[in-house]
């Protein structure tokens, strides 16, 4: 159990990691960004 709460921990680390650079580079409104690149189907 210990290690499955620890597998967790770096889980949520990751994902608060990659969401920081993403909030770094495209901002707080990110909603426009992708459903802007959604629609210039520029990805």
């Amino acid at each position: 159990m210990t290690l499955f709460r620890l597998f967790l921990l770096v889980c949520l680390v990751a994902i608060i990691a990659y969401t920081s650079v993403t909030i770094a580079n495209h901002g707080w409104n990110l909603l426009p960004v992708f459903f802007g690149d959604m629609a210039k189907m520029g990805w």
